[in-house]
């Protein structure tokens, strides 16, 4: 696999104006002669209606490339500095819900775009919680998030349990 422009050192990449245009990005992923093209799905798309969408994959079949996967989600950790060094921390209750609301969202466009994969993209591992309350437990966003795509014929994965 060639990851293109993967970790280039560029200035903020969190900002929309310094994205690839995702058709000019599909034309020159069909220059180099690559055979798949994989999307980040929030990130260089002008937009999610299906008219727009549906554009972009039909490009993809133009070109002769099949969508390998779209990676969905900004993760299920926050991000705190920590002596120095940026840590993962758990996100509030409704920073965790709205994550999840849009991987959900995202597993149904990549079903819309005919992906045969989502790509989850979960962050670090927080510290450990407390321990639940009688009566009470947790769950992991990314597998509420999951079972939308397994409802769509979809199958899920992640790392292993001790990490990667």
């Amino acid at each position: 696999m060639l990851r293109v422009a993967e970790d280039l050192p560029y200035a903020d990449k969190e900002d929309p104006r310094n994205w690839l245009d995702i058709a000019a990005l599909v034309r020159q992923i069909r220059a180099w002669d690559l055979d798949v093209v994989d999307f980040q799905l929030f990130r260089g798309f002008r937009a999610r209606d299906p008219a727009y969408l549906r554009s972009i994959k039909a490009l993809c079949q133009q070109c002769g490339l099949p969508i390998g996967f779209l990676g969905v989600g900004r993760g299920f950790v926050g991000v705190e500095q920590i002596d120095g060094r940026p840590e993962g921390v758990a996100l509030p209750q409704a920073d965790r819900r709205q994550r999840i609301a849009e991987v959900k969202e995202g597993i149904d466009l990549a079903a819309f775009m005919g992906a045969p994969l989502v790509r989850l993209f979960g962050g670090g591992r927080p510290p450990p919680p407390p321990p639940p309350r009688r009566g009470g437990g947790g769950h992991w966003g990314g597998r509420e998030g999951g079972g939308d795509a397994r409802g769509q014929g979809g199958v899920g994965g992640g790392p292993p349990p001790g990490g990667l």
